[in-house]
């Protein structure tokens, strides 16, 4: 079977956002692992469970809600960074998928 002009071009076009992605995708985990620890040690409050336990024992957040807040923000950002991760994660698993679907089309 013989591509058009048009689906040669489509392919070309899906060939290049297939060879960028492993440079993206490392770029976004790099970034993630960069914003998970400056968020660790910068901000402890908002992804250091042990920094905001200690703080909780030393009496540094004084009411309850502060406290039951203080004690879940970190674990829930955590979450949201390893979802993110994750993403990423299945956006590799995709061009994978891609780069097998881009050799049955080209017949290889």
């Amino acid at each position: 079977m013989e591509l058009t002009e048009q689906q040669q071009r489509f392919l070309a076009r899906r060939a290049g956002f297939l060879s960028a992605w492993p440079a993206v995708g490392a770029g976004l985990l790099a970034l993630l692992g960069a914003l998970t620890l400056w968020l660790w040690f910068s901000k402890p409050l908002l992804a250091n469970p042990p920094a905001v336990l200690a703080r909780l024992e030393r009496g540094a957040i004084d009411t309850s809600t502060l406290t039951l807040m203080a004690g879940l923000l970190p674990l829930m950002t955590l979450l949201c960074l390893t979802l993110a991760a994750a993403v990423v994660i299945f956006g590799f698993a995709a061009a994978a998928n891609e780069r097998r679907y881009q050799r049955i089309i080209r017949g290889r």
